[in-house]
């Protein structure tokens, strides 16, 4: 296969990735868990894996130096603009874990309150829940799944 149609092939491959990436970054705005999410990223990662590997064909010097000046002009913006779109899903995407983590920890930090308070056991001040010798009392576990 020519330089030139490894060059087209890999357009089409960025401008597919870019595609998603885009239809992503919409989903992500969604609040909660948006439908369609999941297979977004199943997509999103066999793509990301073929773009890479022909990233790492079109880094050697001696291929970029075979292509057209226009084919080469194409191939930069193409990679520009995706990594502009790619970043602004690593901040939606840093956005969602943040915000997961700050529910867990809100239930995390409810589920607490709710032993200290069934435990039973006043303290030196009269009120329940900080005497350092109270009962023992198994931990509350709270999980979340990995989807959105």
């Amino acid at each position: 296969m020519s330089t030139e149609n490894k060059a087209q092939d890999f357009l089409d491959l960025t401008g597919q990735l870019s595609r998603l990436v885009k239809r992503e970054n919409e989903l992500l705005k969604t609040p909660g868990r948006a439908d369609g999410l999941k297979d977004v990223l199943v997509q999103k990662q066999a793509l990301s894996d073929a773009y890479e590997q022909q990233l790492h064909y079109f880094a050697e010097p001696k291929v970029t130096d075979e292509l057209d000046p226009v084919e080469r002009s194409r191939i930069k913006e193409a990679i520009t603009a995706l990594t502009a779109m790619m970043d602004e899903n690593k901040n939606r995407l840093e956005a969602k874990i943040e915000a997961a983590k700050h529910v867990f920890e809100i239930i995390a930090n409810v589920a607490k309150d709710i032993r200290q308070k069934q435990s039973g056991v006043y303290g030196r001040s009269g009120g329940m829940g900080d005497n350092a010798r109270q009962p023992y009392a198994p931990a509350v576990s709270v999980g979340l799944n990995q989807e959105f």
